[in-house]
Order: structure tokens, then C-alpha cells, then sequence
């Protein structure tokens, strides 16, 4: 958070996801982690977008798994 000021203490989110999938998100304001980063909690505002966030974050987590650790 950059700006001068308090962040908002409730948002309305939109999550944007691969292929035209949306995730509508609210977030509020639970903390203040240091002089600039502020901690939220978020949840889904539809029990649709849950399934939604949980399949991508499935689909992510298998494809990480899939590709080979690179080599150091």
C-alpha cells in the first residue's frame, strides 16, 4: 500500500482467472503489518466462486507438479 493514508477497511474484489473466469472477492482490513503492508481476510462473496478459486488453485497445484524441480 503506497498511497498516503488508511486503506479501506472492506473491499469488493474481482479476481480475474485464465480463461474469462471471474472470483468475486471481499477483503477486510484485519491489521497493520508494518509502515506500509496491511493484512486482510478474504472470502468468496458466492459459494460458485468458491468452487471456482478452488478448482484453479487445484489445477495449479497439480501442473507445479507435473513440471520438473529445476536443477541448481
Amino acid at each position: 500500500y503506497a498511497k498516503a493514508g488508511t486503506p479501506a477497511k472492506d473491499q469488493l474484489l474481482q479476481l480475474m482467472l485464465p480463461m474469462e473466469r471471474r472470483v468475486q472477492l471481499r477483503a477486510c482490513l484485519v491489521r497493520r503489518v508494518d509502515r506500509r503492508h496491511y493484512a486482510y481476510s478474504v472470502e468468496t462473496l458466492h459459494a460458485e466462486d468458491e468452487q471456482t478459486l478452488r478448482q484453479y488453485l487445484f489445477e495449479q497445484h497439480s501442473e507445479h507438479r507435473q513440471q520438473p524441480e529445476a536443477i541448481a
